[in-house]
């Protein structure tokens, strides 16, 4: 498994024994590891919740051919990336984008953008296209609490909202390239 790493960027300190060139007086910046825990399963996200001052992870488990069917899971992780859960949700396909908005958790699965409430660590809902799964990848929320999930079978940016979970944009993969 890979361990999930926090990198930090820093700019180079400028020596004092050289004087700056034009071209050096911005400094490049650099990488620092800020952190690493391992124990994951194939990790594919990380979001941060500034109110719960925590971490959540999203773990492929095992995929692609001959992948065991729900072995994904959402990790805990501290506001130091000290691991709290492991395995806090778990029977997920392969969850990948995570996204926070209105108090849940939102995790594009392979077959569903599933709801989590975090204070109760449960699934609230599993919102699907019509037509079967929606082999989601990416999550993101928007200001007004809308969250947005990306189906790579269907071309197409779900949003759920007041009214639903419903297509919000068909994408031709032409035009934009395939995510």
């Amino acid at each position: 498994s890979l361990p999930a790493l926090l990198l930090a960027c820093l700019p180079l300190a400028a020596s004092a024994a050289e004087p700056a060139t034009a071209t050096e007086s911005a400094a490049e910046p650099t990488l620092e590891l800020a952190w690493e825990t391992a124990g994951f399963s194939a990790p594919e996200s990380v979001v941060f919740d500034p109110q719960a001052q925590r971490y959540y992870v999203s773990n492929m488990g095992s995929w692609g051919e001959g992948a065991t069917p729900g072995d994904g899971f959402i990790s805990v992780l501290d506001a130091d990336g000290g691991l709290q859960t492991l395995r806090w949700i778990e029977g997920l396909e392969n969850p990948k984008g995570l996204a926070l908005a209105n108090g849940r958790l939102y995790v594009g699965d392979d077959d569903a953008l599933v709801e989590i409430d975090p204070a109760a660590a449960a699934i609230l809902a599993r919102h699907r296209p019509d037509d079967g799964p929606g082999a989601f990848n990416d999550a993101t929320a928007d200001a007004d609490g809308n969250v947005y999930v990306f189906s790579r079978r269907l071309d197409t940016v779900f949003r759920l909202d007041d009214d639903g979970f419903a297509p919000w944009r068909r994408l031709d993969p032409h035009e934009t390239g395939r995510p």
